[in-house]
């Protein structure tokens, strides 16, 4: 057998999420639910790969949130320095629609998170960061076991408010592991407005940075929203934008987001 691709493990787990909710409809107590599991890790197990603990335990993630109505377990951050603007509103406004789930809120004004020295002592140390005693010791935390990590935040020059920012590059840590066994697949979702009109790019560098710092902690892009032009009106005025954002919540609410790699 050969080990499986990370692709593959995204799209057995879509497989195996869809199948219990099929299950689920048609056998409301879930009778059948752990042999449609036991039999769905035989065949993967027979035909495609070598199970690895993190992936097996995914798919009890997945199954024990199916068969039993867990909550997802969500970290939502609010990435604005402001915390009486457009940004705190908006973020107010997409945890109330996922507040059926299990949250976990970062206002980054209301957290103390020293900066990146860039030490590398997180090299040599895996898993630890030289810097205690702040808040980054839970968030990272958080980051590692949630089921989604979602950002809201606006732009500044095409890129991140500085508290915000601190809190990524704190991420070090997790970007110098050599075993990211232990972290749980997840999937991530982003809400950034701007407030100059729209320009070209405007949003890139955000994309970007997260093309390359959410894999760290084993995340995959559920969706990305960017909603230009917010000092001229606002984003609740905004009716495209927030259909966009209504369409976000949806995705995130269905779990419908494993496997595509959007």
């Amino acid at each position: 057998n050969r080990p499986a691709s990370t692709a593959e493990h995204a799209q057995n787990s879509a497989r195996l999420k869809q199948s219990l909710r099929k299950t689920n409809k048609n056998d409301p107590g879930n009778t059948h639910c752990g042999f449609r599991v036991f039999y769905f890790l035989r065949f993967y197990n027979r035909t495609s790969a070598v199970f690895s603990d993190s992936l097996t335990q995914e798919w009890i993630r997945i199954y024990l949130r199916e068969s039993q109505e867990e909550k997802m377990k969500i970290l939502a951050i609010m990435g604005s320095n402001n915390e009486t603007g457009n940004t705190i509103r908006l973020y107010d406004y997409i945890v109330d629609r996922l507040s059926g789930e299990e949250i976990t809120k970062v206002d980054v004004n209301k957290v103390r998170i020293e900066a990146c020295i860039g030490c590398d002592y997180c090299l040599d140390h895996q898993g630890e960061c030289i810097i205690k005693n702040d808040d980054m010791e839970w968030i990272y935390n958080e980051l590692e076991h949630t089921d989604l990590v979602l950002i809201v935040s606006p732009v500044y020059f095409t890129s991140f408010p500085s508290r915000l920012k601190a809190l990524i590059d704190r991420c070090q840590m997790l970007y110098n592991l050599k075993d990211r066994s232990g972290i749980n697949h997840k999937g991530f979702a982003a809400v950034h407005i701007g407030g100059s009109r729209p320009y070209p790019q405007q949003f890139e560098g955000i994309k970007g940075v997260y093309k390359y710092w959410i894999p760290d902690f084993n995340a995959e892009m559920v969706g990305f929203v960017g909603i230009p032009g917010t000092d001229a009106v606002k984003p609740e005025e905004n009716s495209e934008g927030m259909a966009e954002v209504d369409g976000l919540i949806e995705k995130i609410k269905t779990g419908d987001y494993y496997g595509k790699g959007n």
